[in-house]
């Protein structure tokens, strides 16, 4: 799933920073992608929800626009779970529409426990993967996602082994050994 920054530089406003004038991303989109960034990393930080319930706070939000930007998108669930977190967490004044639509994504709340249970305890790989699989809109993005989390070679694997550039297919093999040996190995 990819964001559409095209659009995002289609709708800028002008900021002054030192004085000096800068195009930055509109309130709404900002705001779309602040929930999207947060939910990637399942809320790990608490400062990047009060981010969110600043902005809005401090800042003219067209409602409207961000559901109309967050309907079909795939990120639904992402936005509507930020801003969820802020209510909760803030007691952020959000509209009717936007608690409607909260609403409509009951399994927000599950994944809105785990992440202020998180705070409190580590998650296991595992649990954070449950959690995360919630939020993707379909079986095909969860695949994806499965995949490359799986599947698709990171930098841990280039460093474990050195092959040479003949030989990057066998990345993908490595990886699911790697993996199976982290995560059911034994610890010496």
């Amino acid at each position: 799933m990819q964001i559409d920054l095209e659009d995002f530089w289609q709708h800028t406003q002008t900021i002054k920073l030192n004085g000096h004038p800068v195009a930055t991303f509109s309130n709404e989109n900002l705001l779309y992608y602040l929930c999207i960034h947060g939910s990637k990393h399942l809320w790990e930080r608490i400062e990047w929800i009060k981010d969110i319930d600043l902005m809005v706070r401090q800042h003219e939000i067209d409602w409207e626009v961000v559901i109309q930007k967050a309907k079909g998108s795939g990120f639904e669930k992402m936005v509507y779970l930020g801003l969820s977190l802020c209510a909760i967490l803030f007691h952020t004044q959000l509209p009717n529409t936007i608690h409607e639509e909260i609403k409509k994504y009951p399994q927000l709340d599950a994944v809105s426990d785990f992440v202020l249970l998180s705070w409190q305890t580590s998650k296991s790989t595992f649990a954070k993967t449950a959690a995360m699989l919630k939020l993707f809109p379909g079986n095909r993005e969860r695949l994806l996602y499965l995949h490359k989390i799986i599947l698709k070679p990171s930098f841990n694997e280039y460093w474990y082994v050195d092959m040479p550039r003949g030989m990057y297919w066998a990345y993908y093999l490595v990886r699911p050994y790697l993996l199976v040996k982290k995560y059911f190995g034994r610890e010496s």
